[in-house]
This record gives C-alpha cells, sequence and structure tokens, in this order.
C-alpha cells in the first residue's frame, strides 16, 4: 500500500474542513509523525483540524510519558480559543476510556507545570478542566506545588518561585506561604512578589 503523500501546510490550509480530516487520518493510518502534523494543523485558522487530530491521537495512546512534556509546550503556545477547542475534543474522545482520561490528565498537568503567567486565559482552562474531570490529579499537582513553593520560602528563596505557580495556589497555601515566609525573614519580598501577581494578571487579562 503506497503511503500518503506529506501534508503541506499551505495546501491544507486551502482545503475544506472534510477533506483535511480526510488527509490527516489518512496520516494517523500511516503512523506519520505527530509532532508535524500537529504543527501543519496549529498553522491553520480554523481550530477544528487540530482538535480534532488531539483527540484521535490520545484515541491511539498519544501524548505517552515521554512526549507529554513536547505537547503540554505545543498546548499552551496555542491560542486560548485553540486550547479550549482541543481540551474539549480530547475530553470527549477520553469520555468512556478510562486510560486517555488517566493521559490527558497527565500532559494538563504537565501544561500547569510550565505554564507561563502570560497565558493565564488557558491556564485557567486547563485548570477548570481538571478540576472538573480529573479533580484527583489536580489536587495532587496543587499539593505538590503548594509543597515546592513552601519549601522555597522557608529558605527565603522565592525566586524559585514563578508567578504562574502562584496564581494557582489556593488560599490556604497563599496563608501558609506568609507563614512560612515571615519565618524565612523574606515576608517584604513575598508580598512585593504577590502584589507584582495582582498588577501583571490584571494586565493580561487585560
Amino acid at each position: 500500500m503506497s503511503q500518503p503523500p506529506p501534508i503541506e501546510a499551505a495546501r491544507f490550509a486551502a482545503m475544506p474542513l472534510d477533506t483535511q480530516l480526510e488527509r490527516l487520518g489518512e496520516a494517523l493510518a500511516a503512523d506519520r509523525d505527530p509532532h508535524a502534523l500537529l504543527e501543519v494543523c496549529a498553522s491553520v485558522r480554523d481550530h477544528a483540524p487540530l482538535a480534532w487530530l488531539c483527540a484521535r491521537l490520545l484515541e491511539r495512546g498519544w501524548p505517552a510519558a515521554d512526549e507529554r512534556a513536547w505537547f503540554a509546550a505545543f498546548l499552551i503556545a496555542q491560542p486560548e480559543t485553540a486550547v479550549d477547542k482541543v481540551i474539549k475534543a480530547m475530553l470527549a474522545a477520553s469520555q468512556e476510556r478510562p486510560e486517555a482520561r488517566a493521559l490527558l490528565a497527565e500532559a494538563l498537568v504537565e501544561a500547569l507545570r510550565s505554564i507561563p503567567l502570560e497565558r493565564l486565559s488557558s491556564l485557567c482552562l486547563i485548570d477548570r478542566a481538571l478540576k472538573h474531570n480529573a479533580s484527583e490529579a489536580r489536587d495532587a499537582h496543587l499539593d505538590a506545588l503548594t509543597a515546592r513553593c513552601l519549601d522555597a520560602a522557608s529558605r527565603g528563596a522565592l525566586s524559585e518561585v514563578t508567578l504562574a505557580w502562584l496564581a494557582q495556589l489556593p488560599t490556604a497555601a497563599i496563608v501558609a506561604l506568609r507563614e512560612a515566609a515571615a519565618e524565612a525573614g523574606a515576608a517584604a519580598e513575598l508580598e512585593e512578589t504577590l502584589r507584582r501577581l495582582a498588577r501583571e494578571a490584571t494586565a493580561v487579562l487585560g
């Protein structure tokens, strides 16, 4: 059986959606590189092909552990509207598939570990998806993140704590963080960091 030709971004963008999905299906059947297919889909204005592809890849057991960081970085680099469509499509695809749902949860948690504050809207989308569909994974992530921030605060090493991490912490964790920072003589630094978080979050959200 002959291999389908490589998908060229310019030609792909000019195709109707049905043809785009057909070409993607052929590429998947031929075990084409998911990275290249995702990049092509991300290059077109309509997010439907990207959402469809991510859902089909998840059904095939991708991203596995060795691809998780790449996919997380790819996802958070996309526009908020694309992130929303991709997450919804992947949730739908994993509705009756516990293994796929676990893969998705792990990928979304990985995204939360590395997402910058500049992607705050996407951060909120990812966090909400985990809260409603994988609450145990979200809780474990927040527990680990809280512990990491508390460790930094207790050493007076608040520079290790990113604004995006602080944005994810629940109120109780912020209270504990203030106590740890005070004991380490870093209370003023923490308060200035929290003020900076408020300013930058407001600027990002407009």
